[in-house]
């Protein structure tokens, strides 16, 4: 703040997150400054909807005045865009696809060794852990072929069968997707889902529900998403079916890091005089 305050050289700030305490330091920051706001909100209305007696009031004036100081807001899909929308009808959004910079030597990947079932988040309400834990059990009471891997801060105890894992280094979690043949996003609400584009981008497949975002994909690729997460036979035969070859080449395409870049370089540009 004291840094902003004295300079005041900037040309614009890209702040990112919805959580409270974001919100409230970002709406704290641009106040202080004259230059322009580029925000990606990564939209999570499970965070104040939880809390219906401060929704309102969170909503109606904090987050509603922050998007009005907003010169541009990057949103990760057009559900996210409308949402936002609703809140401030003045808004300028613009959709944006993301990326992950994990994302490796695809062609190492030996599909016999990809035998996990995954799921990556906080053991929360909106991570949704229960589902998986349910599905696993399911699953194992129908075939054996599949290992179970948690990745998460969960301090619960887990059926024997299930793997936790946690404060895994990068070269750690590279090591499970590579064995990952599916991972299961059981979220209430995901306004992407970072876990499901790198695992597919490693040779696995996408399990999830209608709000999350990524799953608005499963019609442009049905071999590699699924968004419907109520049939456990369904599921297995999704996870046993193989992938199609051109539809993953398009996958990595469509969510390549270069092609990303320059999508937002040219959104960016008019605000940033570049």
């Amino acid at each position: 703040i004291f840094k902003i305050i004295v300079s005041k050289k900037e040309s614009a700030f890209l702040f990112i997150g919805y959580a409270d305490s974001h919100i409230i330091y970002s709406f704290t920051l641009s106040l202080l400054s004259n230059a322009k706001i580029i925000y990606l909100p990564a939209f999570h209305p499970w965070n104040t909807m939880r809390r219906k007696y401060l929704a309102y009031i969170y909503e109606k004036y904090i987050f509603k005045f922050f998007l009005k100081r907003s010169a541009l807001i990057l949103c990760l899909s057009k559900m996210e865009s409308d949402t936002i929308k609703d809140i401030y009808h003045g808004a300028n959004t613009q959709v944006i696809k993301i990326s992950s910079p994990i994302l490796n030597n695809l062609k190492k990947i030996k599909k016999n060794q990809k035998k996990a079932i995954i799921f990556i988040g906080r053991d929360d309400h909106n991570k949704n852990m229960d589902y998986f834990i349910n599905l696993s059990k399911e699953i194992k009471s129908i075939t054996s072929k599949y290992d179970f891997i948690v990745i998460s801060n969960t301090k619960r105890k887990l059926p024997n069968y299930i793997q936790i894992k946690s404060d895994l280094s990068e070269s750690e979690l590279l090591k499970i997707y590579i064995k990952c043949v599916a991972i299961v996003v059981p979220s209430y609400w995901e306004s992407f889902s970072i876990v499901g584009l790198e695992a597919i981008k490693l040779g696995g497949k996408l399990i999830c529900n209608k709000n999350v975002m990524l799953g608005n994909y499963a019609n442009d690729f049905p071999s590699l998403i699924m968004n419907e997460t109520s049939n456990v036979n369904k599921i297995l035969s999704f996870i046993n079916s193989p992938i199609d070859e051109l539809e993953f080449t398009k996958f990595n395409d469509e969510f390549s890091i270069e092609k990303i870049k320059k999508e937002i370089h040219k959104i960016l540009a008019p605000f940033l005089n570049i």
